[in-house]
């Protein structure tokens, strides 16, 4: 696992304890800082390949939505009840 350090000012690190409450306020979690800067660079590391995956389940559930409403309309025109 890659181990990363990075430097802030003490401004920024305000900054960042205040975002960091907000979110925690807005969410119930109670992340310091540093494990709120972890979860957000793995989120960033992950996004695009989320995004494929997301992708390819909605076009899953729509294939499989439209083949349920193919199949109920067929049976619905040959008088069978849903």
């Amino acid at each position: 696992m890659a181990t990363f350090q990075i430097d802030v000012t003490d401004k920024h690190a305000a900054a960042l304890a205040t975002v960091v409450a907000r979110y925690n306020a807005n969410t119930g979690q109670a992340f310091t800082v540093l494990d709120w800067l972890n979860l957000h660079v793995r989120e960033i590391a992950v996004q695009d390949e989320l995004a494929l995956e997301t992708a390819a389940l909605a076009k899953q559930a729509e294939e499989g939505l439209q083949a349920a409403i193919a199949s109920l309309r067929t049976r619905m025109l040959e008088g069978e009840r849903a």
